[in-house]
């Protein structure tokens, strides 16, 4: 397998399809620093039509995320866009299996039972459970209020099973209280911000 630098910056309102027959692996999102709007910018995915904000930058407070995004060519129907007044740049790698490691390197095919569904590997959960239909919110990982509803009292930190579930949930709890952050709600913010001072591991002296 070999790798190598990938990178793309995306423009207010562009939509970017991923078309890839490789493994992409998507590792930081900043601010372009071609504008200088104070107004916030997120960072979206939209997957079987659902969209998901990966991250939420604003200029002066927040102006790069670390991410941990994989999509594979089962993912092609996905799509990246950006709202709001920044561009947003991408970092990350693209990873390519050698046409001679497909024999030598068969203990890293993934089982299609085990490791991913019809779906693709960015799909959380069968979108015809509408669990998810209208995004992540804090309580699916434990945090915040309790659900709203009797039905939706799922944990999604207590289903990690590897450092990369964790990985990827850290990031999407960090978009969700960046977002809140970067409302204008006071009462948002101050939620947003005990979250935080409560998930954040404090500094050693």
């Amino acid at each position: 397998m070999s790798s190598s630098l990938w990178c793309l910056t995306l423009q207010p309102s562009q939509r970017h399809t991923i078309l890839c027959d490789s493994l992409l692996h998507i590792t930081q999102a900043t601010l372009a620093p071609t504008h200088d709007q104070p107004a916030r910018s997120t960072l979206k995915v939209k997957s079987r039509g659902e969209e998901f904000a990966l991250c939420t930058l604003t200029r002066g407070k927040v102006e790069s995320q670390s991410l941990n995004m994989y999509f594979s060519p089962e993912d092609q129907a996905c799509e990246l866009v950006v709202t709001g007044s920044n561009s947003i740049e991408l970092l990350g790698q693209l990873h390519v299996i050698d046409e001679d490691d497909d024999e030598d390197d068969e203990d890293f095919v993934l089982d299609e039972d085990e490791d991913m569904d019809e779906f693709g590997t960015l799909q959380f959960r069968d979108p015809s459970d509408n669990q998810f239909l209208g995004g992540f919110e804090l309580h699916h990982f434990g945090l915040g209020s309790p659900p709203p509803f009797m039905n939706d009292h799922i944990n999604l930190r207590e289903q990690e099973e590897t450092p990369e579930d964790k990985a990827l949930h850290d990031n999407i709890v960090q978009g969700l209280l960046n977002s809140m952050i970067n409302s204008g709600n006071v009462e948002q913010i101050e939620i947003a911000k005990a979250i935080a001072s409560k998930t954040t591991k404090p500094a050693r002296r």
